[in-house]
């Protein structure tokens, strides 16, 4: 309860009515609403691992899939974006989309393996069969590999002048769903939300002609999210599993419906703190070392039995690691380009 309280106080806080100009879902409101998907993100993680039963889990565990799904359309309508005006986007585009999250994911891959080669738990075949399985080394982290994917296959798509660009990118979003579903039958959060990406890209080359707020997208959105929260309070735990088609189609559908009530919302609403902007620059270290937080407080019997010292002690000590880890690399990699 006090998890959900502090959320609300940080939300409400931040919340204000949009002044009469036509800017909405620009840089600092997306940097405010990534800072806040990552509190709500890493609430839903937290508390899927507390040692007890927690005050609203339900709620917490199913709304990870609308909070990964923004960010998604965050990412999405950002590449679309700065592909729609600025020149020569793709000349540096794979080094500042695909590089600038791989490097950051080899090293924390590269962290998490000196540690289970230091607790003795390093088997090179058991990390291989778990990634098989959709469970890649750094806990969470098929975020990543998803996006890079996306950024990928949007380079392809969008280079080409022969082929109509939405309708190729498109196809590799549906040949992601189908090997992702159905040839490797990885667990639904790698496909549940993904789709939002697509959302900001079609959302974004509507900028110009959607300045006024569009109530058919608000009206479904809004329905959609309230069907998310009827399910996550409800019936979430009566689900056997989560790849039955039926809760596959409900829960896209509400990642869609989310993705276009946050839109609409932002033309009405504005989102600043200084806090979630503040945490907004630190939102990939935080998605990679969540895990790391997560494993080490559980072996502390003393806090992983407290679900309030558990729940409070992975906020932070994941924010301190993430912003640690993120000056250090950003240091390595100044010095780098220096020496090359």
């Amino acid at each position: 309860m006090l998890l959900l309280l502090i959320l609300l106080i940080i939300v409400i806080s931040s919340l204000s009515l949009k002044s009469k100009d036509n800017n909405f879902f620009d840089i600092n409101y997306c940097n405010n609403l990534k800072g806040l998907c990552v509190l709500l993100i890493l609430a839903n993680h937290v508390v899927a691992t507390t040692s007890s039963e927690y005050c609203f889990s339900n709620l917490y565990l199913n709304f990870g899939n609308c909070t990964v799904a923004l960010f998604f359309l965050i990412s999405g309508y950002g590449t679309m974006y700065g592909y729609l005006n600025k020149k020569n986007y793709f000349k540096s585009f794979l080094k500042n989309k695909v590089i600038k999250i791989l490097f950051p994911y080899l090293i924390a891959n590269l962290i998490f393996l000196s540690v289970r080669i230091v607790s003795n738990s390093f088997s090179l075949n058991n990390i291989f069969t778990a990634f098989l399985k959709g469970e890649p080394l750094v806990p969470f982290s098929w975020y990543i590999i998803a996006i890079m994917y996306l950024y990928i296959t949007f380079y392809i798509s969008f280079k080409q002048n022969k082929i109509n660009k939405n309708v190729l990118f498109l196809t590799f979003c549906v040949f992601y769903f189908l090997t992702v579903r159905y040839f490797f039958s990885w667990s639904s959060h790698w496909y549940t939300s993904f789709m939002g990406f697509a959302i900001g890209v079609y959302l974004s080359g509507l900028f110009n002609k959607s300045r006024k707020i569009n109530l058919i997208r608000l009206g479904i959105g809004g329905g959609l999210f309230i069907v998310q929260f009827i399910i996550g309070m409800f019936l979430i735990s009566t689900l056997k599993n989560d790849t039955d088609i039926i809760y596959v189609i409900v829960q896209m559908l509400c990642s869609v419906g989310v993705c276009f009530f946050i839109y609409e919302l932002s033309k009405i609403i504005n989102i600043k703190s200084k806090f979630l902007e503040f945490l907004s620059h630190y939102s990939l270290e935080i998605y990679l070392y969540q895990g790391f937080s997560i494993a080490l407080l559980r072996k502390i019997s003393l806090i992983y039995n407290n679900n309030i010292l558990f729940i409070f002690g992975t906020y932070i000590l994941t924010i301190v690691l993430a912003v640690l880890i993120k000056k250090v690399t950003d240091y390595t990699v100044k010095y780098m380009r220096k020496i090359v």
